[in-house]
């Protein structure tokens, strides 16, 4: 479905520039961050889209994916809560900087799991 890139350099593409916008933001913060920042919802607009694709062209059985697709958005909405919420208890207790270079290294697991996908791979 991703000729001109395929998916695992998609996947690493997402991963990679949240890594770099958070680590940017937080290391040399200043009135040209506002471009970084409209550009961050580019990765997270494209990751779901990305994630919904890998689950259906990966997973057979037809039961089996309307029930991981469910899971995927039930865990992708409460990550979110959940990350949102220990960020703002984090600006509580500490900088914005120390909390964007927390969100940096989040972002480093997806990237990290980007370079275990395999082309072409499908599971029953």
């Amino acid at each position: 479905m991703y000729p001109a890139f395929g998916t695992r350099a998609l996947a690493l593409w997402v991963a990679a520039s949240l890594v770099g916008m958070y680590s940017v933001l937080a290391l040399a913060p200043g009135w040209w961050s506002i471009p970084i920042l409209v550009a961050h919802g580019l990765p997270l607009g494209v990751a779901p889209v990305l994630i919904v694709d890998f689950l259906n062209r990966r997973i057979v059985a037809s039961e089996r994916r309307a029930t991981m697709l469910s899971f995927e958005s039930m865990a992708q909405r409460g990550t979110y809560g959940v990350l949102v919420f220990g960020a703002a208890s984090a600006l509580d207790a500490s900088t914005l900087a120390t909390v964007l270079l927390g969100l940096a290294c989040l972002s480093a697991i997806p990237l990290a799991l980007a370079l275990r996908i395999r082309e072409g791979a499908t599971s029953a």
